[in-house]
């Protein structure tokens, strides 16, 4: 027991099976470590692929062996995925197509069963955002030094979808570090963040930033001073990152709402409070606009594209489900996040962070976003043994934390906490 987080979750239900925990471990390491050297590409392996599916399996086993709560709330995710379903069978809709467009609601469904499961020893988890961070630091310095600073790469996939991952993740994990791990941990992930070139991921790490400088509350004057100092940092680099591609041809999101706006300039009040029906292709002007992205078009290959093609989670959530649709995704995050226990500011953060990257990419389509958000959840359900926890000697953790009864606020900061000493 001495080398891992005690849990003691009778009052929260099943603990996530120690296989579940190790596959998606495997997943995430063997995936990163299989892309280091693939040098101007991703992972060989389908991460993506791979990552729904584990979702897929922890509802389906979360299910089978656990107590399922809040009931009627995924009998109505379930019900309005059922009505997504029977439309885009009755207009015939292409299969891949669908379920492109509609993975955000078996995300929702996840996030909801993920409640009173307890994820279990958080010591592995910690582990692996550090080698997740590692692997992708020295993955950019080697396309740097390869292939040029131009070149951008990516471990998993593409930085504008992982870097909401490894921040997300940080967020849910960053009460459980030391204070020095906490700086290491963001000084690493600042350096893998400025070196992608990526917008929405400076945005998403700017709010961790954020985050750890309102929680962090007995920190150093010093290390204050240097996560304020990143904040104006980040906002010169994506405005430098904005104006620089602005000056080679305009800022491509800006084009997907152009898009956007043409396409829902018709619209009457009940298109958009329920959206388009499942599934609704663009207008052939809306798709001649965004013939640079036909990679994305419809699976057919006939030249018709549907919502995925305007990147943004936000636009593609009304355009598919109106405002109804993007109601429910925030009620749903919300409500899993603060019911599962995580506090506010961590809850704060992290919806922000996948609807900060709603403005660029996937957000919650993507299962980059999803994940982090399931294991913050499971993680909230450990709280009630943090008073116990014994992290392994080696990761430069000492003692075992106890509640400290006069600083504990009821939310998730470390500094509410206080090192019992060795015995």
């Amino acid at each position: 027991m001495g080398d891992e987080y005690v849990t003691d979750i009778s009052s929260y239900g099943a603990e996530v099976p120690g296989l579940l925990r190790k596959s998606l471990y495997a997943i995430l390491v063997v995936s990163g470590c299989a892309s280091v050297f693939s040098l101007g590409g991703y992972s060989p392996l389908p991460v993506n692929e791979l990552l729904d599916a584990w979702l897929i399996s922890f509802i389906c086993v979360s299910v089978w062996v656990g107590r399922i709560r809040h009931t009627m709330i995924i009998l109505f995710l379930v019900a309005y995925l059922v009505t997504r379903v029977a439309a885009a069978v009755a207009n015939d809709s292409p299969v891949p197509d669908f379920l492109q467009a509609y993975r955000w609601l078996l995300y929702l469904i996840a996030f909801v069963i993920a409640l009173h499961r307890s994820w279990g020893p958080l010591l592995p988890m910690i582990k692996v955002m550090w080698v997740l961070i590692s692997l992708g630091l020295v993955k950019t310095i080697l396309t740097i030094a390869i292939l040029g600073p131009s070149q951008r790469s990516g471990l998993l996939t593409e930085n504008n979808f992982e870097l909401a991952l490894y921040c997300a993740l940080a967020a849910g994990l960053l009460s459980r570090l030391t204070g020095r791990q906490q700086v290491w941990t963001l000084l690493a992930l600042g350096a893998l963040v400025m070196s992608s070139g990526s917008r929405s991921g400076a945005v998403e790490f700017g709010l961790l930033i954020i985050y750890a400088v309102i929680n962090v509350a007995r920190a150093r004057v010093a290390v204050r001073l240097l996560l304020v100092i990143v904040v104006p940092v980040i906002v010169y680099f994506v405005s430098d990152v904005f104006a620089a591609r602005a000056e080679s041809g305009g800022v491509d999101r800006l084009n997907f709402l152009s898009v956007f706006l043409g396409e829902t300039a018709n619209w009457n009040l009940l298109d958009w409070l329920w959206g388009t029906s499942p599934i609704t292709p663009l207008s052939s002007g809306g798709c001649a606009a965004m013939e640079y992205y036909s990679s994305l078009f419809s699976s057919t290959g006939d030249g018709t594209c549907y919502s995925v093609v305007l990147h943004a989670f936000i636009m593609r959530v009304v355009y598919d489900a109106g405002l109804f649709g993007l109601f429910l995704t925030v009620f749903v995050v919300l409500f899993s996040l603060r019911r599962s226990g995580a506090g506010v500011r961590v809850t704060w953060t992290i919806f922000a962070i996948a609807f900060a990257n709603g403005f660029s990419v996937s957000g919650l389509n993507s299962p980059y976003v999803a994940l982090p958000i399931v294991l913050t959840i499971c993680i909230s359900a450990n709280r009630g043994s943090v008073e116990s926890f014994k992290p392994h000697k080696g990761v430069g953790l000492r003692g075992e934390w106890v509640r400290n009864p006069e600083r504990f606020d009821g939310h998730d900061s470390p500094s509410s906490m206080r090192p019992e000493p060795e015995r």
